[in-house]
């Protein structure tokens, strides 16, 4: 418990920091035309992983090396000159923030650098003409864990042949692993993942 006051008196402190470079922002003229982005690189467990283990480790409170949510799902807000605030379900990824904010300049993109983009623009998911169901991610700089998420569904790929589904509707703290009651859903985003992974693949092999 003190542990999580004293992040929450952290994140306390951050918004008051932020409140204030928005008020300088406004005395400047600048807010309103603005395009202003939140974010946050990964979250903490606090001992939320905890139940997963067998023998528990208070070593692991603030442990970065797993792909459960409450380390991958980080806060994103994103302000725009021109649209009206709306919360957005469909899942996105860090990733897509550099394309994003392309769009967002009205700076073309020439084929070179489209072609080494790895994330997608959100313009169109934020305008609310589209939603994005899958988002992706690996952990670690050669890629040791992976996995592809939906709202309902997620995938971790642990190693070569070594999976685990999680079914996030019922167990949102990715506690069991159903990938054996759920052959199909886990066969379907098997081969997501892998499609996602070798497109990339081919991206950083291109000259």
């Amino acid at each position: 418990e003190y542990i999580i006051a004293s992040y929450d008196g952290g994140v306390r402190h951050t918004d008051n920091l932020i409140g204030g470079f928005f008020d300088e922002l406004k005395r400047l003229g600048l807010y309103d035309n603005s395009i202003i982005i939140v974010l946050a690189g990964h979250g903490e467990s606090l001992g939320d992983d905890l139940a997963r283990e067998a023998e528990p480790s208070s070593s692991r409170l603030f442990g970065h090396g797993q792909v459960y949510d409450e380390l991958i799902r980080a806060p994103l807000l994103i302000k725009v000159p021109g649209l009206e605030p709306a919360r957005i379900s469909s899942s996105v990824q860090l990733i897509d923030l550099f394309p994003t904010i392309l769009d967002f300049l009205g700076i073309p993109q020439s084929r070179e650098l489209k072609s080494g983009i790895q994330g997608r623009s959100l313009t169109s998911v934020i305008s609310g003409k589209e939603s994005q169901e899958f988002a992706y991610g690996t952990m670690g700089s050669r890629g040791g864990l992976n996995f592809v998420r939906t709202l309902e569904w997620k995938l971790i790929r642990l190693g070569e042949n070594a999976f685990q589904l999680y079914d996030l509707k019922v167990d949102p703290k990715e506690t069991t692993d159903v990938s054996a009651e759920h052959e199909d859903v886990a066969s379907e985003f098997k081969k997501n993942l892998f499609e996602w992974s070798f497109k990339n693949l081919e991206k950083r092999a291109e000259p």
